[in-house]
């Protein structure tokens, strides 16, 4: 096996071992997968919504601000031309934190991860 081949290897193994520890991070949860199967129906799995029913997320300021906002909707729902579900009574602070984290990083979003204890701190 060559070097350039060797090289090659090693940077796929490390990617995995990222995709790997961002699951991790929040406890084993998988922020895509709690999206996929609770969010993807209503914000499309490209996330970009259903406008106006269903808010696109990709590219979204209030998605990529302040997270105490977006967490608060997670737990407590909204209300508008549809309602968004509260969540608080069915996934964990760390399952919120894991799907959070992926919204705000996924479609071009830059914005930093939430943490189970930010959850945990807004449920109350």
């Amino acid at each position: 096996m060559s070097h350039w081949q060797r090289g090659l290897l090693i940077l796929v193994g490390l990617g995995l071992m990222a995709l790997a520890g961002q699951a991790f991070a929040q406890g084993g949860v998988s922020g895509q997968n709690l999206f996929t199967d609770r969010c993807a129906d209503c914000h499309r799995t490209n996330g970009e919504g259903l406008p106006p029913t269903f808010p696109a997320l990709k590219g979204n300021a209030f998605v990529q601000g302040d997270p105490g906002p977006v967490i608060d909707t997670v737990l407590k729902g909204r209300k508008g031309l549809s309602t968004m579900p509260a969540w608080k009574d069915i996934l964990t602070d760390q399952e919120i934190a894991a799907v959070l984290t992926y919204v705000r990083s996924a479609w071009g979003n830059q914005a930093g991860p939430v943490k189970p204890e930010q959850v945990a701190a807004r449920r109350k």
